[in-house]
């Protein structure tokens, strides 16, 4: 993996914050993508949408750390046995 001297990988791209929707996306737009052409009503259900999935992802990721932690242990314990 290559990486420039800010330790950064040289393919992303600078952003900012929506303050609509809170979403992140490329500074050189003019609006956010995500949000515009919504009214605040369908923002606001698009927002909670994105924040279950979110949730979602990072409990799935989760159990998927908890299940290797538990089987490295049995490894380990094995191993000394």
């Amino acid at each position: 993996m290559c990486f420039d001297s800010g330790g950064m990988s040289s393919n992303l791209t600078p952003s900012e914050s929506c303050e609509r929707c809170g979403l992140h996306y490329p500074k050189g737009k003019d609006q956010c993508p995500y949000c515009v052409g919504m009214s605040d009503s369908q923002e606001k259900e698009h927002g909670k949408n994105v924040l279950a999935t979110v949730c979602k992802q990072n409990s799935a990721l989760a159990k998927i750390f908890i299940y290797g932690a538990v089987l490295s242990l049995i490894i380990l314990l094995l191993s000394f046995s």
